[in-house]
């Protein structure tokens, strides 16, 4: 069933929350999982903010310029990249989350950029067979960004959704 829930793949709302906060742009967007590859569409005070990570390349799209910048595949936490597997984490404690009882697992690592601490909040009855969160939280030195998610579904994500679309330039 895993296997099969990694292919389909799953898509939510997401409400993100800055510390310190930011002045302007929203803090409504969405994300789209599928295998390896996340989609991370956020507000920003520069406007939209496309994330793509595809486990091996990580690019920052801006729709409104139609430009996209590359980075080096370690700054996907910086990014707010999710883990996508709870591997390389630890149990951290247990938190009840709109009703559904959650294990909070967490992971640090020290990077060129500093250190990142990052932590999901698990359904525990789902996670064998379906993996997904409803919290991620990505702490670096320079602040943090949480993520709630909403309105989660197994459905299928076009491969296009993780690819730079064609007509875009380079930052």
């Amino acid at each position: 069933m895993l296997l099969v829930a990694l292919l389909i793949g799953w898509q939510a709302n997401v409400h993100f929350t800055h510390d310190p906060p930011r002045k302007s742009g929203g803090s409504d967007g969405a994300i789209h999982v599928s295998g390896k590859k996340v989609r991370i569409e956020e507000p920003t005070p520069g406007g939209t903010t496309i994330v793509l990570f595809d486990g091996r390349k990580l690019w920052l799209l801006f729709p409104d310029q139609k430009q996209f910048l590359e980075l080096p595949k370690d700054q996907a936490p910086l990014a707010t990249v999710p883990p996508l597997s709870l591997e390389g984490m630890t149990a951290a404690g247990t938190e009840v989350i709109d009703g559904h009882a959650c294990t909070i697992y967490e992971r640090t690592a020290e990077t060129k950029a500093g250190r990142i601490h990052q932590r999901l909040w698990v359904p525990d009855e789902n996670k064998k067979d379906f993996f997904y969160f409803l919290r991620q939280v990505t702490q670096t030195d320079r602040g943090a960004t949480k993520a709630d998610l909403t309105g989660i579904r197994q459905t299928p994500q076009p491969d296009s959704l993780f690819k730079v679309p064609a007509g875009y330039r380079p930052k």
